[in-house]
This record gives C-alpha cells, sequence and structure tokens, in this order.
C-alpha cells in the first residue's frame, strides 16, 4: 500500500487544471475542473458562503461560489486566481471554488 501512495503522489504531480478565459467556459462541459485569473468585480460574504463575480481584460464576468468556514479578505480590485468545477445555475456557467489565492 506504501508503494500505492508513492505511485499517486507522483501521477498527482503530473495532473494539470487547464487555465481557461471566462469567455470560453460555456464551451466546456459541466463538471470539468479549470483555473481562471481575473479581478474580483463584487464580493458577497454570507455565513457558509461568498459569492465572487471575477472580471477578465473585456466584459466578461464569471460568479464563483465559495463554500467557507470565516469570511474570505478579498476586496473588489483584487486580481485572484480560482481552481474549481464548472456548474449551471440557471443556464449560466458558474465556477464552484475550491481554491482562491490572490496573485
Amino acid at each position: 500500500s506504501l508503494i500505492g501512495i508513492i505511485i499517486l503522489f507522483f501521477i498527482s504531480g503530473r495532473i494539470e487544471i487547464d487555465e481557461v478565459t471566462i469567455d470560453k467556459l460555456d464551451e466546456m462541459e459541466i463538471g470539468k475542473t479549470v483555473k481562471i485569473r481575473g479581478y474580483v468585480k463584487d464580493v458577497t460574504n454570507l455565513e457558509k458562503v461568498a459569492f465572487l463575480k471575477i472580471a477578465q481584460e473585456k466584459t466578461e464576468v464569471v460568479s464563483v461560489v465559495l463554500f467557507k468556514e470565516e469570511n474570505i479578505s478579498l476586496e473588489s480590485g483584487d486580481y485572484i486566481e480560482v481552481i474549481g468545477e464548472i456548474e449551471d445555475y440557471k443556464g449560466e456557467k458558474e465556477i464552484i471554488g475550491n481554491l482562491v489565492k490572490r496573485i
């Protein structure tokens, strides 16, 4: 079983997450894990969830949903990277964020 863990470690290091632009999200399948970078346009912090609006160079904006234990310290204008899964909510693509970091 130790060998299996070592193999999984090396395999996971080779898995790459595709970085995409917001305008390409409509072409991608639901459930795919992606990475996007953009500027925080709006942040709404609720008790156990935060909603972000992320914008890129043009006018494209995507909603990001974060399930959290505590408030996040992001502000409008912060440049961030989000890794998460594409989901559909009321006919619009959004990202359920697994990892968000300021860059």
